[in-house]
């Protein structure tokens, strides 16, 4: 039995990647080949985590890697279908699960109806539905997929999962957990950061004057991006070649390992971070940062939150902006501290 009063951040980071991985084992059939849907092929850079945690969980159960890997952006259900003999197909986590991103859920949907042979493992969810439309529709295509998992990332999704979809689901960290603790690439020059999304998840219309808020979606221009974006316009226009295909698997990779990198550079520009993100939570906690969080317009942060953070040294949850605020200028310090000697105690 673990004592979490007395676990270290590293310690629960190790122990929510094994609890993945252990999840996974017992649905991945290692005698089959496996086909990756919907890499993030724009710029938010939890989706990236997401997607090198899922390679990196493969490799560490001794999985081949994917045999193809169908873009976000470029996804293409006759493509897939060529390739998906035999494949186990596996659909890439996150918050996309029901109505908060309706484009992602309904190709969801469409593949699910597409691939009745095929096992589907949809790897953990945030579920949120808008409308009981898209909830009916999504209930008629998992029951009906004779061989579909559903992984989910909180407690709360998996009550949805089990009353609202008539599904067993099973309960699992995110995959960004995987890549395991990272060392901070710059020391930090500011107090606080602020990531604050500025999407639709977002319960907030307006910032307060209070302090300076930034986003991680925005990509810089990059040969890699360019590149990229020249072999995207070319697979639409011409007939996918074997040739375009795999360029396009070895480009994955690099780009997200590239976003990734500037997540943590991003983070580690601060001594302490406000975030309403859950990737800048789940990398915070990667980085050994001390964080505040504030939640999202669906509550997919406090459920995350509640089932597998709430107790860990350095994190606080805030009640809104106001509160946060005073959490940061009242415990900074006392946080650091903290956080420097549960380092010294609990080395990850």
């Amino acid at each position: 039995m673990v004592d979490l009063a007395t676990e270290s951040p590293g310690q629960r980071v190790r122990r929510l990647a094994s609890r993945y991985l252990d999840a996974i084992r017992t649905v991945v059939d290692r005698d089959r080949p496996t086909v990756l849907v919907d890499f993030p092929d724009y710029g938010n850079i939890g989706d990236s985590a997401i997607f090198l945690g899922q390679l990196a969980a493969l490799a560490a159960l001794g999985l081949p890697a994917p045999r193809f890997i169908s873009g976000s952006r470029s996804w293409n259900l006759n493509e897939i279908r060529e390739l998906a003999g035999g494949a186990t197909l596996l659909l890439s986590g996150g918050g996309s699960f029901g109505g908060a991103w309706p484009e992602f859920h309904e190709r969801r949907l469409a593949l699910l109806w597409a691939f009745p042979e095929n096992p589907v493992v949809q790897l953990p969810q945030s579920i949120w539905f808008r409308d009981t439309s898209t909830l009916d529709a999504t209930r008629q295509a998992v029951r009906a997929h004779p061989s579909f998992q559903l992984f989910v990332r909180d407690r709360e999704s998996a009550r949805l999962a089990l009353e609202a979809l008539e599904v067993q689901p099973i309960l699992c960290p995110d995959a960004a957990f995987v890549l395991g603790a990272q060392q901070r690439p710059i020391l930090p020059s500011v107090r606080t950061l602020w990531l604050m999304r500025r999407d639709q998840e977002s319960l907030h219309e307006a910032f307060p004057d209070m302090c300076t808020t930034v986003d991680w979606t925005q990509q810089p221009l990059t040969p890699l991006r360019v590149t990229a974006s020249l072999l995207a316009r070319s697979r639409r226009r011409l007939a996918p070649s074997r040739a375009l295909r795999k360029l396009n698997r070895l480009l994955y990779q690099p780009l997200a390992e590239k976003r990734l990198q500037r997540g943590l550079r991003l983070l580690s520009t601060a001594e302490v971070v406000v975030t309403d993100r859950l990737h800048g939570h789940i990398l915070c906690l990667l980085l050994g940062i001390p964080h505040v969080l504030l939640d999202t317009r669906h509550g997919k942060l406090s459920a995350f939150h509640r089932t597998w953070t709430r107790d860990i040294p350095g994190v606080e949850f805030a009640r809104d902006w106001e509160d946060a605020r005073s959490r940061v200028e009242s415990g900074a310090r006392a946080r650091n501290a903290n956080a420097a000697e549960s380092l010294q105690r609990w080395p990850f």
